[in-house]
């Protein structure tokens, strides 16, 4: 077994999760093993199924709101990770990066890589496959989306669809001479706007997929074109006349996925291909020879040019990042070793710093050209089910998913509460939930994409248990598991397409039961821990409940949401949340109805509730990462001033107030000046609760400003203005 620490590089094969939760054993927890993958098979299908569902996707964590609510709030965990595609950094600044990721947007870090703020307003195509920055204007940034290419002149705040509209455009390059002219690679062929995206045209290669694409810097009516599919199945295309007409350049046959042009001599090319190593051409494309000597892993995804050094390049593979010093001559391992590298670039002002954008470990930073590496903070992780050792909850069972082709372990064990994990079997499955006998924990039962395995050894190893579990000649994919707490061998399967199934003898035979329901896809499952009579499920169509035993369901709200996991609180099974594409919700009276419960812009597959105290939960998001929910420490503010209805002149000096009981610590005070729909913006970032503070008035001019103060200590207790006021 591989050993996985976060904070210093050990690496192991997959994607761990940082979970330290201080708890104590109880004899009754229930399982809370849910989720499934947010891809893009299950989303067309939920569409057809309900079409007025809200957006999912990763949270907004610029928004403040959805992270409160008066009872408590949502605190992020840093839990780094995520299928990262493509990434650029500013020219005119380096420690502004971009990364795109595969299902989960857009991401910036504004410090180099060690932390990052989704920015996905205005972005509807969350599969991010390229990104390129305007030369002349760093704030201008063109995104290559599954829904087309998006347009951001704000830095990444905002996006705006351009008339781009292509379905899934790989690729994208501008001119480096006019930043209007665009060329955007898609998996049909070529397109080009000459105005910044607001015209396009069709280009040539519609038969091809276009992955990559390469601008001449010495030449601009020079592109090569990297491409897979098509009649020939790929091979590299040049035009020399801004994309008017393109020949073939050989490789014909081969998926070329990455390009790179050395800066210093344009006829020097190299392409990475998929399978067969990289390439290399002296003579602008011309004629090419395979430069493999030293490359044992030769699905290459990225390729990379040191600019101060052009005999140094870099190929980014399945099995993590190769160096040449020579031209590619002869390639060594680089320090990163065993991951699915996706995306690779160089810092120009500094090359020894390189970032590595991998599928399921996120992003990865070397400051000493590949030597080292180090883990960037990208909370772009995807997390699919938790399970904790009710008899000892320094075990934790985390369920990843496995991006095809990438391998690696679908279940990570840690034994000492979250501070080191190690892969735990269950190699090339995607483990979308888990469940612990919990008279005898070594006992876990494991749903995947591929029916339901059992482990006796405590993960040591797997046996599949699918006897029933049939759909034709595969097995059903098992979106959650419940193990009934009074008599562990009756289990309870989720499944995708077939519904309910249960096991009386411990995972040996399984029979279905759906009488009542009306969704068979069914992404949770929970189980009263007090009377294992009453059962949820959280369907694609709301909550069912049945009260004996799974032979009839009944409808229990939130109808109109994916409710992806479900969680009930140990001492009070009355009191249910369920994790939904929108959000999380409460019942406080066994499902009969439900109450926001924040993180409204996420989609939450999973869901665990601290058994030593039932307050506190935990949230799994995709795109987000982790958070934890905390209570309101009781406390409370009341602001006195402004409260609706003045008018403050821009450069007055006004005095904000406001009463507090029971808070400690400073507070925050921000403004919106277009209540309810605008931003927050902060005034004062930390202030002393001594009642009043006075602030400079500065424009823009608005009549709906509200003032908001918050605890620093407590996000949770806050208040703002009860009527709007105006800045003139």
């Amino acid at each position: 077994m591989k050993e996985v620490k976060l904070g210093k590089f050990k690496v192991g094969k997959f994607v761990c999760l940082v979970l330290v939760f201080c708890m104590v054993s109880l004899t009754l927890i229930p399982d809370f093993a849910l989720g499934d993958k947010n891809g893009s098979e299950l989303n067309a299908g939920l569409a057809t199924q309900l079409p007025n569902l809200p957006q999912t996707g990763s949270p907004n964590l610029n928004s403040q709101d959805q992270l409160l609510t008066e009872e408590g709030h949502w605190e992020q965990l840093p839990l780094y990770g995520g299928d990262v595609t493509c990434l650029v950094i500013d020219p005119n600044n380096h420690q502004v990066i971009y990364a795109g990721t595969f299902g989960n947007g857009l991401w910036k870090s504004t410090n180099g890589g060690i932390s990052w703020i989704a920015i996905n307003e205005g972005l509807t195509g969350k599969w991010v496959y390229s990104l390129a920055l305007d030369p002349t204007n760093s704030q201008v940034i063109y995104a290559g989306t599954n829904g087309g290419v998006f347009k951001s002149t704000d830095g990444g705040v905002s996006w705006k669809r351009t008339s781009m509209t292509y379905y899934r455009v790989y690729s994208l390059a501008l001119d480096p001479t006019n930043s209007q002219v665009i060329y955007a690679g898609t998996n049909f062929g070529i397109y080009k706007s000459t105005d910044g995206g607001v015209s396009g045209y069709y280009s040539g290669l519609i038969e091809y997929d276009v992955s990559s694409l390469a601008i001449d810097p010495s030449d601009t009516q020079v592109i090569y074109v990297g491409a897979w599919g098509g009649l020939y199945g790929g091979g590299v295309f040049k035009s020399t006349n801004g994309g008017g007409s393109w020949v073939g350049c050989d490789l014909t046959g081969r998926s070329v996925e990455s390009l790179a042009i050395d800066p210093q001599n344009t006829q020097i090319i190299f392409a990475g291909v998929y399978g067969d190593g990289v390439f290399k051409s002296t003579n602008g494309g011309a004629s090419w020879s395979a430069v493999n000597s030293g490359l044992s892993n030769q699905y290459v995804h990225s390729l990379a040019i040191d600019p101060s050094d052009t005999q140094v390049v870099y190929a980014g593979t399945n099995a993590g990042v190769y160096k040449s010093t020579n031209g590619g001559t002869n390639w060594n391992p680089s320090g990163l070793i065993n991951r699915y590298v996706a995306s690779l670039i160089l810092d120009s002002s500094d090359p020894q710093t390189i970032y590595a954008g991998t599928y399921g470990w996120g992003i990865f930073v070397s400051t000493d050209g590949g030597a080292i590496w180090n883990q960037g903070g990208l909370t772009a992780l995807l997390v699919l089910c938790l399970s904790i050792d009710p008899s000892n909850s320094q075990n934790i069972y985390a369920g990843i998913e496995v991006y095809s082709g990438a391998g690696g372990s679908g279940i990570f064990k840690s034994t000492d509460g979250g501070a080191i994990w190690n892969e735990s079997g269950l190699f090339d499955y995607s483990v979308e939930s888990l469940a612990i006998d919990p008279l005898d924990t070594q006992v876990i039962y494991a749903g995947t994409n591929a029916g339901v395995f059992k482990s006796k050894n405590g993960g040591e190893s797997w046996v599949e248990k699918n006897n029933g579990l049939t759909y034709g000649l595969t097995y059903f994919s098992v979106r959650c598991l419940a193990i009934d707490p009074s008599n562990p061998q009756v289990l309870y399967a989720g499944t995708y397409e077939g519904g309910i199934f249960k096991s009386m003898d411990g995972g040996e035979s399984w029979v279905e039961k759906n009488n009542g329901l009306t969704s068979s896809f069914i992404d949770s499952l929970a189980i009263d821990p007090q009377n294992p009579q009453v059962i949820y499920a959280g369907t694609w169509g709301g909550v069912w409940k049945s009260t004996d035993g799974g032979e009839s369901w009944v409808e229990k709200g939130l109808t109109n949401l994916d409710v992806r996991c479900l969680a009930i609180d140990p001492s009070n099974p009355q009191v249910v949340y369920a994790g939904t594409n929108s959000g999380v919700f409460k019942s406080t009276n066994g499902g009969e109805s439900w109450v926001g419960k924040g993180l409204t812009d996420s989609y939450v597959p999973c869901l665990a509730i601290d058994p030593s105290n039932p307050q506190v939960v935990y949230a799994g998001t995709s795109g987000g990462g982790l958070f934890k929910w905390i209570p309101s420490s009781g406390g409370s503010l009341s602001l006195t001033s402004p409260n609706g209805g003045e008018s403050w002149n821009i450069g007055s000096s006004q005095n904000i107030t406001w009463t507090s009981t029971g808070v400690t610590g400073n507070l925050k005070i921000e403004l919106n000046r277009d209540y309810p729909s605008g931003s927050w913006e902060s005034i004062f970032a930390s202030t002393p609760n001594d009642g009043t503070e006075s602030w400079v008035v500065t424009g823009p001019a608005s009549s709906n400003c509200r003032i908001r103060v918050s605890s620093l200590d407590d996000p949770s207790v806050y208040d703002l203005s009860d009527g709007d006021f105006s800045i003139i």
